[in-house]
């Protein structure tokens, strides 16, 4: 994977194949409507993004659930990794709209990262400093699933709950194929429950949620 000295740089675009702006836009959204509202606590009011081979990654968290969205995006360079603020963060898809062409630039240092228009529109989101969670050891492989004992209950605030529900569905429903299993899942040894979907086209998003003390 190319890394770039100067703007680190990833680019969407509506050729017909793999994922569009509006699709980006829309994953974006959702994932940031699962940080906190609350500004006063730093990082976890950000979503983190970076990149991966031939992908882009967005995570956040507000400490009570998490969720964490890889993109495929052919040819992106590896670029330093930036918490963005979510709340603007979850406007941009009044900036995307329908335009073809998003791009996005970054360098370790700038006060802000830049979405991009064809038309030479920009959105500049606001960086934040601090250390975002180690949140990739609490991502499950495919065979970390358990589901509760038999006549195990499981209770989870039903506001958060659904909001998470709600983000991965929004995620997924995005996608040019509606027809998608959404898979909710026990981790008992972890004490977590994931919510687990991969779009028609690949975008694979996992939500985790902490159940209530009972």
């Amino acid at each position: 994977m190319e890394t770039m000295t100067n703007r680190d740089v990833f680019t969407f675009r509506d050729d017909g194949g793999g994922i569009t702006p509006k699709q980006l836009a829309a994953t974006a959204k959702h994932v940031a409507a699962c940080a906190s509202p609350d500004q006063a606590r730093g990082v976890l009011a950000g979503v983190l993004i970076e990149s991966g081979e031939n992908v882009v990654k967005l995570t956040a968290t507000d400490s009570c659930r998490l969720i964490h969205a890889v993109i495929p995006c052919d040819g992106v360079p590896a670029f330093d990794p930036v918490i963005i603020e979510a709340k603007t963060l979850s406007k941009l898809p009044a900036f995307v709209k329908d335009w073809p062409t998003v791009g996005f630039s970054y360098s370790a240092g700038d006060t802000f990262a830049v979405f991009s228009r064809g038309d030479g529109g920009t959105f500049p989101v606001q960086a934040l400093s601090g250390t975002f969670a180690n949140y990739r050891t609490l991502i499950p492989s495919e065979n970390a699933y358990a589901w509760p004992a038999t006549g195990e209950t499981v209770a989870f605030d039903p506001v958060l709950l659904g909001g998470l529900i709600d983000s991965v569905g929004g995620i997924v429903g995005a996608s040019r194929s509606r027809q998608v299993p959404v898979r909710i899942v026990n981790m008992a040894a972890m004490k977590l429950t994931a919510v687990r979907a991969t779009s028609g086209d690949g975008i694979d998003v996992t939500g985790l949620i902490m159940p209530l003390r009972q």
